[in-house]
């Protein structure tokens, strides 16, 4: 080395600052402090500029890790030297030391650290036109892996902080870029120090950082998804720091709709801390500007409907606490609300405009999806959801029914009552008989369902009907599947969906305004939902007998009974027989068996009963019958009939009726012929299932099968060279 290579540096200040002793570099930079002073002393700016170029140079970016740990050094020295003159020079004392702080060497990073911390304290504010090559040089160190390092970046970083905060000339504009940038760090150091930064941003005089926000709030959303505990926990304190700021000053329109987008990506996130937040930042927004979320209704119903099932959500995941799936439960519950109150807030002027059509049909589709595979509080809110949506924006939804409609039918299979419920509910706002023609489809859907799924029809058929026919009303129900069933090709599937129907109608108080009319007969429309339920439950003798007696129909019944007794009594016939004596002991019978004490009127209805239990073998239904009919006086039996005639009797009640526009000649020959029809049914069914003379002769025949029928050796086959 020579002294001119280096000059104005002495040859011993060049071996000393090149020295691997930390003690001889030391003394070293204290002549060059000592050198620095004299030179500014006498303004001597030459030498001033000789000297930097040789530390931050020849010496900074030398080969040597010992030289640029010396350059280094040197350079914090000559800050301290020029003292308030180092403002003129801090391009020249930082960008040397920069260099070094991404050195290959930990101990050249640790004393670049170093001297910029020195420079940084001398020059103070004058760091400032370079504060964004430092923040980024020093965001790569605080992730060193070598402690000192990290602890040297520590000690920059606060003081960093403390010249910021007490200057007014800080560009926040420049900065925050630079921030957003290095916040989309992985690593836990480097995501604690962008934290410190931001809360340092709070402190800023005249802070502009809110309409920042928009900016950082993505990457403070993913530090929500750290393990480290310390981390999220920070984060969630910012976020909750800037929630509030904003509150007391409502962002731009522009900023909003940015945020807003921001968060309604975060709130469908797999991470339950980063979707709790993003829940608690929108109901936030509700408050501030509700209307305002509206276009974004679907995005978070598609992320707020999933953890509507929090308690029935099983907790598979470590990381996932009860507690965290319970808030978030009812925060999305509470968020729900509001979207809710938002719609409806809305729906004047979707009525007034036309509608949003594609808002309306994006909110469709999340609700759609949650019917098909979501939990069962999710499926309930999103019926209920669809339910508000065709209840008071019926017009504009009336194109989206279609897209709908499968759906729910499907989801009527559902097992929780409550799901099957709603879904009634929602397609008895959608189907409206006699003003919809979805109505129609929606009764021919479901008769297909219950052809197709028979346990449904089972388990399921009565208490569907009795739901749809407090939403809907029974008679258009009743008729509905009535005019179904009358052009029905499978017989044993219109027998079993009658005496279900049966069943229902005279015994559930839903359909009470239906018995109603059947009882009295008393209007066109009565009469006429009479012969259509007839020409179905035609279909079974007992649910035939249950509706014309429940009509007063009396003579008429006992005609039925003559035409089947002239059928064979199958065990069907019989069962349902059963059955048809256990409705007729029930209270919404007990106007019929009061008929009974006026015999001489009701002669017809007393016989065709005494046929009845004659038909009956002696079963417990028998007996049943048998008692109360021993009751009955019998004088009044034996007069006449044709005081009993219907062309006779004109009485208040229900009487005997036979009404002049109802052909019952007619409806008792369908009877016979659906009857027949049965009854030859039933005949194939018996014959298949029996075995003939001729094929039980077959069943003697010993026959070879076709792989018998081959000729064998009687020798067995070997190979030769196998001994």
């Amino acid at each position: 080395m020579m002294d001119k290579d280096y000059a104005p540096l002495s040859a011993h200040c060049v071996r000393a600052l090149c020295d691997k002793m930390y003690e001889k570099r030391k003394a070293a930079a204290l002549e060059i402090e000592k050198l620095t002073k004299d030179c500014i002393h006498v303004n001597n700016q030459t030498q001033v500029q000789k000297l930097l170029r040789v530390l931050g140079t020849d010496f900074a970016m030398s080969q040597n890790p010992n030289m640029r740990k010396g350059g280094l050094i040197g350079l914090a020295a000559m800050a301290i030297g020029m003292g308030e003159e180092s403002a003129s020079y801090v391009s020249e004392l930082v960008k040397p030391v920069l260099n070094c702080m991404d050195d290959s060497d930990s101990r050249v990073r640790f004393y670049a650290c170093e001297s910029l911390y020195n420079v940084t304290k001398v020059v103070r504010d004058a760091i400032l036109p370079l504060f964004n090559e430092c923040f980024i040089a020093m965001a790569k160190v605080v992730t060193d892996l070598d402690q000192s390092v990290r602890t040297a970046a520590e000690l920059l970083d606060r003081l960093l902080k403390d010249i910021i905060t007490e200057n007014l000339t800080f560009s926040t504009e420049n900065f925050i870029p630079i921030l957003k940038q290095c916040m989309y760090t992985q690593h836990p150091f480097g995501r604690s120090f962008c934290i410190g930064w931001v809360h340092t941003m709070h402190k800023v005089p005249n802070p502009i950082i809110l309409k920042y926000i928009p900016d950082l709030l993505d990457p403070m959303f993913l530090f929500l998804t750290d393990d480290k505990h310390e981390i999220y926990v920070r984060c969630q304190r910012e976020l909750l720091v800037f929630l509030d700021n904003i509150q007391n000053n409502p962002p731009q329109p522009e900023e909003f709709v940015k945020i807003v987008n921001n968060l309604v990506v975060h709130v469908q996130s797999g991470n339950i801390r980063m979707q709790t937040m993003s829940v608690h930042w929108l109901r936030a927004f509700v408050e501030i500007s509700g209307t305002s979320l509206f276009p974004y209704i679907s995005g978070i119903l598609a992320a707020i409907l999933p953890n509507l099932s929090y308690e029935a959500e099983d907790i598979t995941r470590k990381d996932v606490t009860q507690q965290e799936h319970k808030r978030i439960g009812v925060m999305s519950k509470k968020l729900y609300i509001d979207l809710m109150r938002i719609f409806s807030e809305q729906a004047p002027t979707l009525r007034e405009t036309g509608g949003d059509v594609k808002h309306l049909q994006n909110i469709l589709e999340v609700l759609d999806g949650q019917l098909q595979a979501g939990k069962t509080e999710s499926k309930v809110g999103a019926l209920k959801w669809i339910n508000l949506m065709f209840t008071i924006v019926e017009k504009d939804m009336s194109c989206h029914k279609d897209k709908i409609f499968p759906t729910l039918l499907k989801t009527l299979s559902d097992s929780n009552d409550e799901v099957v419920i709603l879904a009634l509910r929602v397609l008895s706002v959608i189907c409206k008989p006699g003003q919809d023609q979805h109505f129609n489809q929606f009764m021919k859907s479901l008769y297909t369902l219950f052809k197709a799924d028979p346990k449904l029809l089972e388990l399921k058929g009565p208490y569907l009907i009795r739901q749809l026919s407090v939403y809907m009303g029974p008679e258009d129900i009743y008729q509905s599947m009535a005019d179904a069933i009358a052009n029905e090709k499978d017989i044993k599937f219109a027998r079993k969906l009658v005496e279900q129907l049966n069943a229902i109608m005279f015994t559930a108080a839903e359909v009470s305004s239906l018995r109603e009319q059947i009882k009295h007969l008393s209007t066109p429309e009565s009469k006429k939902l009479f012969i259509s339920l007839y020409k179905s439950w035609a279909h079974s003798e007992p649910a035939i007998l249950a509706l014309v007696f429940y009509a007063g129909c009396y003579s008429h019944g006992l005609k039925l009974v003559q035409e089947i007794s002239k059928h064979e009594m199958t065990v069907d016939f019989l069962m349902g027989i059963d059955r048809f004596i256990q409705i007729m002991e029930s209270p919404i019978f007990s106007f019929l068996r009061y008929e009974l004490m006026d015999s001489e009127k009701n002669g017809d209805l007393v016989l065709a009963l005494y046929g009845i239990l004659n038909l009956m073998p002696q079963t417990q239904a028998f007996k049943l019958l048998n008692e109360r009919l021993k009751t009955l006086p019998r004088e009044p039996i034996l007069r006449p009939s044709a005081q009993n005639s219907p062309k006779k009797l004109k009485k208040d009640g229900i009487g005997n009726k036979a009404p002049k526009d109802i052909n019952f000649d007619e409806l008792l020959a369908i009877f016979s012929e659906l009857q027949k029809n049965h009854q030859n049914d039933y005949i194939k069914t018996v014959a298949d299932d029996m075995v003939t003379a001729q094929d039980a002769l077959k069943l003697f025949e010993v026959k070879l099968n076709d792989t018998e029928a081959v000729e064998f050796s009687i020798v067995d086959e070997y190979e030769p060279n196998q001994f």
